[in-house]
């Protein structure tokens, strides 16, 4: 008797198995994480701006400017001291008044990062004369001048005198800001030192 032949079995094909991909994270609200790199690369291209733009503004100054130290000698390059002495502040919170003539943008320049500097109003060169002001021999200039003369000094050194030929002291000891600086490392208007349109309020302050 014939043996039956039992039907080969065909095994069932095997699905292809995919494989599992993460599911996005959900962004946390509130905007994007901006690194610290990055934060530091913002903000030297910005000081970098305010320098440039610091430079080209003083290019274009004209007429008396105030000049104010703003910071001292600690690690100071002894060529910028130097300069600091030739402009007659060599102390912190010192100011004089000077032309903006080639020469003395040429020291502005070398000294900028301790000082700020710009045009001053004739009124506000009047309050400083009055309140801070001295003669060659030292008195205070409120004392040994009348309102009026003090008054004619002002405009005068608006008009292009300087304050040798009228027989005043090239230093005023200002003191101390009221509120204290905002940066004494960075240029106007985020900090300090640099130059303004108008040296009018930060004078005011320290009158």
């Amino acid at each position: 008797m014939a043996k039956e032949t039992s039907a080969t079995k065909t095994p069932a094909p095997t699905a292809a198995v995919t494989p599992a991909v993460a599911a996005p994270k959900p962004a946390k609200s509130g905007g994007s994480t901006i690194s610290l790199s990055h934060k530091k690369s913002v903000t030297h291209k910005s000081d970098a701006q305010i320098s440039a733009n610091a430079k080209k503004h003083t290019a274009k100054l004209t007429g008396l400017l105030a000049i104010v130290r703003i910071r001292g000698v600690t690690g100071m390059n002894p060529k910028r001291q130097h300069t600091l002495e030739l402009l007659n502040i060599p102390q912190s919170h010192n100011a004089t008044l000077v032309p903006a003539n080639p020469i003395y943008l040429g020291m502005i320049h070398q000294a900028k990062d301790y000082i700020s500097w710009g045009p001053i109003s004739e009124h506000v060169l009047e309050s400083m004369l009055t309140k801070r002001g001295r003669t060659d021999e030292g008195r205070k200039l409120r004392e040994a001048k009348k309102p009026h003369e003090i008054k004619e000094i002002a405009a005068k050194l608006i008009a292009g005198s300087t304050l040798k030929s009228l027989e005043v002291r090239r230093t005023f000891h200002l003191t101390p800001p009221s509120g204290g600086f905002k940066d004494r490392k960075k240029n106007y208007p985020i900090g300090d030192l640099g130059p303004r349109p108008s040296m009018d309020d930060a004078i005011k302050s320290m009158i």
